[in-house]
C-alpha cells in the first residue's frame, strides 16, 4: 500500500482552500474576489502543477509558491506567503479526513468507530495504536452508533501499518490530530 495523492483537477476544492486561507491568514483578513481567485486557482493549476487541495496539502509552505502566484492580479501585494499558508492549512485539514479513510479501505463505519470510539480518526492516531490492535479492536467492536463488527485485528492491524506509512510520505500529517469533544 503507498498514499496516492490524486492529480485530477479540481477547480472548486483550490478556490474553496482560497477563500477559507483567507478567512484564517495572520496577514488578517481580506476579501479576494471571485476573478482573483479564479486567477489564482489558474496559476497554481498550470505554473505550479497543483490541481486539488490534496496536491496543495503537500506544498511545504507558502514561500515556496508565492512568486509565481504574486502578480496574477492586479494587487501586487497578495496574496502573501502567510496567505498562501492559509491556503494550505486549508487543504491540509480537508485532506486528513480523505487520507484516513483511505487508509482503512474506504470504510466509514470503520473510520466512524476508529474516530469516534478510539480518537484514533487520523493518521497520527491510529499509527500511536499500532501496538495495541487487541486494545483497539474492543474499543471499535463496542462502539454503539455504527456497524463496524466485522473489522478484525488484521484490518487495524494493515490500518495502522498504512497509517505509519502516510505519515512518512506526507510528513505534515503528523500536526493532525482526531478532536476530542
Amino acid at each position: 500500500w503507498t498514499l496516492v495523492t490524486p492529480s485530477d483537477e479540481d477547480e472548486d476544492e483550490l478556490a474553496e482552500c482560497i477563500r477559507d486561507g483567507f478567512a484564517a491568514s495572520e496577514s488578517g483578513p481580506y476579501e479576494a474576489t471571485e476573478s482573483d481567485i479564479k486567477a489564482w486557482t489558474a496559476v497554481l493549476m498550470n505554473q505550479c502543477s497543483v490541481h486539488n487541495w490534496r496536491e496543495l496539502a503537500n506544498i511545504p509552505d507558502g514561500s515556496s509558491i508565492a512568486s509565481s502566484i504574486r502578480g496574477a492580479t492586479p494587487d501586487k501585494d497578495r496574496p502573501t506567503a502567510s496567505d498562501i499558508d492559509g491556503w494550505i492549512e486549508s487543504a491540509r485539514g480537508r485532506s486528513v479526513e480523505e487520507i484516513a479513510l483511505e487508509i482503512v479501505d474506504s470504510n466509514e463505519e470503520a473510520y466512524v468507530a476508529l474516530r469516534d470510539a478510539a480518537s484514533a480518526g487520523t493518521p497520527k492516531d491510529l499509527f500511536a495504536w499500532r501496538a495495541m490492535t487487541g486494545m483497539l479492536l474492543e474499543e471499535v467492536q463496542g462502539f454503539e452508533g455504527t456497524n463496524a463488527e466485522d473489522v478484525t485485528e488484521a484490518d487495524l492491524k494493515r490500518w495502522c501499518t498504512r497509517a505509519g506509512i502516510a505519515l512518512n510520505q506526507a510528513d505534515w500529517l503528523i500536526w493532525y490530530a482526531t478532536p476530542t469533544a
